[in-house]
């Protein structure tokens, strides 16, 4: 997998994260690797890679390259450097609790950190030995909560004290922090004249706003943090260009969850994108590569360009757009998904997955011409027999529903298969145009998949992404059952041998469908929402998320939030069903798959549960590498028990 790309300033090199899988540790390892943008030679790898080096970022010379890596604490990233023209790489600096962002000086001279600071002391305790105990003794500590944020998936409980600015010189030198406070700091970046820029919400009610302003504080921590924008909702990524325009990538306002409405362009305050029907970033899924953030927007050097992500129908791409105003123009484009790029003189380079490409490192002008490969990570895919995918689109209720249909490699002509339909995650993510990697292992293995993008789904318009909102699994269940219907009047699917399968929205959604159908012979919901009223206080998101996805709070409208509950319809329930969970995830905790489970095993229904000890919701793509393969087997070995035999 390829985990993010970094074009240099001078635009002649391009380098990235190739994230690898140790069999022998049972541990994900990432190194750096560069290649020449021109393609002149093949890439090499920077960094051994022994951990976790991340987050490459090129000096504004060109001439070193600075990372994360975890090679001396395994729970704390440390900030590395690299001269690019030899030696190996040495660590310039380290905080108590890791560095989680930081970023160059346009001189080259300084570094802008973002991190937490030191632990907290215990007046009742001698102090600790060393770092592993002063973690140790924090992670023991009691805690005493007054806000919402205190947990994410895939990090675990989060620390008390809140990520702060600091600034120290290229060497490490001089480390100072510049802002303190209770208030959520993301990304920072510098500004031309020399300050840092955050988003931040620093407001009396930060702790329970999804709004964020860009905020700038000075080298000298002096005076307090100027705020350089108005507030915006799920503001969650900028740029400001070498003139000090301010772009940001942030939601809409309106009724439904953030993530069912369109993240657009601002640039000085003024939307540039609201007359355009999509939003620049969603959720367009890719099994090969791990969960992609947002971008930052990107200034052309002469400030009259914009670059930002762009989905359109399953697709993910680059479009740059007028600063002043204008259409949006596609730079890169196309049936595939783009989730990672990164502008650099007059270089693109970006990381993409198609449907029949797993992944390439690829380089484009930045009007996105003489687009070439650096580096293609796994060419022997295109050795194994591979799936037959085609568009297979549905008509329902007036709407054209983007679907496909993978076939098995070697299938007759005119013969019957069991077939499996999945239903997406999200809900308002979306499948797409990229590599489907676990439905091709499903595919060797003698099935047909067929999904869709039904009601919700985004990379469509606004109304077709919140359709979904105070109505899960009414409005889409309808699509999904078309979607089998046409699979059958195909004439692939053995309409005696069907499964249904999803995780996340997916997994509820699976819940939904068998709890309203007794049609499939088997199916499998993978780390599901079960129940709405518990989803609401057990979910790291489930207070806000829960609470926006339903049009109300639960003390509100409790029969809504029971009516749309899949396990008030676990005693209708007679299709054979495997529940898959992850003790370690804070997203869709175990108990919501526990809610149906005990249902169904006192009811004597045929259930099992599978769970994957301290894992997060993304267990397929961040888990451990042989708990990614048990998962697959565990699929596997249900559908060969009920649709093969």
């Amino acid at each position: 997998m390829v985990g993010g790309v970094e074009t240099s300033p001078d635009d002649r090199q391009v380098a990235f994260t190739l994230i690898t899988q140790d069999a022998e540790e049972n541990q994900q390892r990432s190194a750096i690797w560069l290649a020449p943008a021109d393609g002149s030679a093949p890439a090499r790898q920077l960094t051994a890679g022994k951990r976790r080096d991340l987050h490459p970022l090129f000096s504004p010379d060109g001439g070193r390259l600075a990372f994360t890596s975890n090679r001396e604490k395994e729970w704390r990233q440390d900030l590395y450097v690299a001269d690019l023209r030899g030696g190996e790489p040495r660590q310039v600096l380290k905080t108590p609790r890791g560095v989680a962002d930081f970023d160059w000086s346009p001189d080259g001279t300084q570094f802008a950190i973002l991190a937490r600071p030191d632990w907290p002391a215990n007046p009742d305790r001698k102090a600790p030995k060393n770092e592993d105990q002063a973690r140790a003794r924090y992670q023991e500590r009691v805690r005493h909560l007054q806000h919402f944020r205190y947990r994410l998936d895939g990090a675990g409980p989060l620390d008390d004290e809140q990520p702060q600015v600091w600034v120290a010189g290229a060497d490490g030198s001089g480390l100072r922090m510049l802002t303190e406070g209770d208030f959520a700091i993301a990304r920072v970046r510098w500004t031309p004249d020399g300050r840092i820029a955050f988003l931040s919400n620093r407001e009396p009610d930060h702790w329970r706003s999804l709004k964020a302003a860009v905020y700038a504080v000075s080298p000298d921590g002096n005076p307090e943090p100027q705020r350089l924008t108005d507030f915006f909702t799920s503001a969650n990524a900028f740029a400001i260009s070498p003139q000090g325009r301010v772009a940001v990538i942030a939601g809409s306002d309106g009724p439904g969850s953030v993530y069912a409405r369109h993240q657009r362009l601002y640039v000085d305050g003024e939307c540039l994108t609201c007359g355009l029907d999509r939003s620049l970033w969603a959720g367009v899924l890719a099994d090969t590569h791990p969960t992609a953030e947002c971008p930052d927007p990107a200034w052309s050097a002469d400030g009259r360009w914009v670059y930002v992500p762009m989905t359109d129908r399953g697709t993910l791409g680059v479009s740059r757009v007028p600063a002043d105003g204008g259409e949006p123009q596609p730079v890169v484009g196309g049936h595939r998904v783009v989730s990672f790029w990164s502008l650099g003189g007059d270089t693109l380079g970006l990381v993409s997955t198609a449907q029949d490409q797993p992944l390439l490192v690829n380089a484009a002008a930045a009007d996105g011409s003489r687009e070439r490969t650096l580096y293609e990570p796994n060419p022997w895919v295109k050795e194994r027999g591979l799936g037959e995918i085609a568009a297979f689109d549905v008509e329902l209720n007036g709407d054209r529903v983007d679907a496909w249909r993978l076939l098995p490699p070697g299938r007759q002509a005119g013969s019957k298969v069991p077939t499996l339909v999945y239903i997406h995650g999200g809900p308002h993510a979306a499948y797409g145009w990229s590599f489907p990697f676990v439905f091709n292992i499903l595919a060797g293995a003698g099935y047909a998949v067929v999904f869709c993008n039904p009601p919700g789904s985004q990379s469509y318009s606004e109304e077709y992404a919140g359709r979904l909102t105070g109505s899960w699994g009414e409005t889409d269940f309808p699509y999904v059952m078309a979607l089998a219907d046409k699979a059958v009047a195909d004439g692939f699917a053995d309409p005696a041998r069907m499964g249904v399968a999803g995780a996340s929205y997916g997994g509820f959604a699976t819940l939904w469908t068998v709890g309203h159908t007794d049609r499939f012979r088997a199916a499998i919901s993978m780390r599901p929402v079960t129940d709405l009223n518990s989803f609401y206080g057990s979910s790291d998101i489930g207070w806000d998320f829960g609470a926006r996805s339903f049009g109300a709070e639960p003390w509100e409208e409790p029969e809504r939030f029971r009516r749309l509950s899949p396990v008030t319809y676990a005693d209708q329930i007679k299709t054979p069903l495997r529940i898959i969970g992850s003790s370690g995830d804070l997203r869709t905790p175990l108990e919501q798959a526990e809610q149906v489970y005990h249902r169904l095993l006192k009811m004597g229904r045929e259930v099992d549960l599978v769970v994957f000890h301290g894992e997060p919701h993304a267990v397929v793509v961040a888990g451990k590498p042989w708990n990614r393969v048990e998962h697959m087997r565990y699929v596997l070995d249900w559908w060969d028990r009920h649709l093969k035999a």
